[in-house]
This record gives structure tokens, C-alpha cells and sequence, in this order.
């Protein structure tokens, strides 16, 4: 999938099916953790006349458990306040600040997929999972590309796109200039748990954390 602006969006960053059963009380039997050198988050808050306000979130961490049975759920936290909007210090205060992501009150955004099978994850489609913005959490559906290898999120990546409603999280300044909907384009990988590239990815988000 090729991240651009005209894409609809993911939002989650994992996912089942909507019909799929959410079992919020299982348990992982393995984790594998986000390569955050690998992986892509982009945002795009729309206007009603002009070019979107386009950004990325630049630090995350998260990872993708696998229960016993082979289901699967991909959580991701993003850093709010790694947020920003390439050649425009202007828009990424826009973007940092309570008109969008409030990124000093609500540090984190959260990204939670239902329990789902490799096999759905292959075939990609709509997906169910949570979204947690500014403090509030939704069930929101997302859009998962067909999956390229066996294993996607660990042989290859994740690729998911979405579209929600800003109001629906607070986000409800500049309402003249920006249309309610903010999309969000994915694209992740994770590396199994203690590796060596699972530090050398968590020392990547370290790095970018303090760049920002």
C-alpha cells in the first residue's frame, strides 16, 4: 500500500474482523515487539479547502501477541508529543496543541485490535478494534491490506489504513477550516521479544523520543 494522502485509513494498527469475538480476558503465550525503524505512522487532519495538515508520529512502542489457539492482537501506543508536521513548525504546534491530539494532557494514543486469525490477517479487509484519543476510547473499523507473506507484522509488514471522526474525541476546535474526519496510514513491523533487534528498536525510539 502506498502511503498517501488520498488513502482512507487504517487506525489501528491490528484487528479482527467485526464480527470476530473480542476476548479481552486472554492471555498472550508469545510477544513480539514493535520495530519502530521499520514502521510508519502518518495522520492527515483534513481541511474543508486545501491540502491536508499531514504529519507523523514518530515514537511508538507496541507489540502483537499470540495466544496458544494462534489468534493474534496488535496493540501500538503512540507518543503524542512526538508528533509532527514536516517543514512546518507552525502546523505541528497546530497538531501538538487542544485545537487537535492535546498532546500535553493526553500523552499517549492508543491503538487496540480485536483477537483475530493469521489467516484473516493474510486475506486483509475491515477490521474491529479501540481507539483511545485524548482520554476517550471507541470501537472504531479499519481497512487491512492483503498481506504479502505468511506472517505479515513479523515477514513483512502491516499495512492498514483508517478514517475517525475528531469530534467524537473532543477534537472539536478549528471546525471553519477542518472537516471532522482525520485519517491515520500505518504500516508495521515487529520483531520477536529479546532479540537483539527488539533492543536495537527500542534504542531507535529512545534516540527519537529525545530528538523531539
Amino acid at each position: 500500500m502506498n502511503l498517501r494522502p488520498t488513502a482512507s485509513i487504517w487506525i489501528l494498527c491490528g484487528a479482527t474482523i467485526a464480527n470476530s469475538v473480542l476476548i479481552p480476558s486472554a492471555k498472550a503465550d508469545e510477544t513480539a515487539v514493535l520495530d519502530l525503524s521499520r514502521s510508519i505512522f502518518n495522520f492527515l487532519a483534513l481541511k474543508r479547502l486545501g491540502p491536508p495538515i499531514q504529519g507523523e508520529f514518530r515514537v511508538a512502542t507496541g507489540h502483537l501477541d499470540t495466544r496458544a489457539d494462534g489468534q493474534r492482537q496488535v496493540v501500538i501506543v503512540l507518543q503524542a508529543d512526538s508528533v509532527s508536521v514536516e517543514g512546518s513548525a507552525m502546523q505541528t504546534r497546530v497538531a501538538r496543541s487542544d485545537l487537535l491530539f492535546a498532546t500535553q494532557r493526553y500523552p499517549q494514543i492508543e491503538f487496540r485490535s480485536d483477537w483475530h486469525t493469521p489467516q484473516m490477517l493474510r486475506a486483509g479487509g475491515v477490521f474491529g478494534g479501540t481507539v483511545t484519543l485524548r482520554g476517550v476510547t471507541l470501537r472504531e473499523q479499519f481497512t487491512v491490506s492483503l498481506s504479502t507473506c505468511s506472517k505479515p507484522g513479523e515477514r513483512c509488514a502491516i499495512e492498514a489504513q483508517g478514517r475517525i471522526n475528531r469530534e467524537r474525541y473532543g477534537m472539536k476546535g478549528l471546525g471553519a477550516i477542518m472537516r471532522p474526519d482525520v485519517e491515520l496510514q500505518f504500516k508495521v513491523r515487529f520483531v520477536p521479544s529479546g532479540t537483539a533487534s527488539a533492543t536495537a528498536s527500542n534504542a531507535t525510539s529512545k534516540k527519537n523520543r529525545a530528538s523531539n
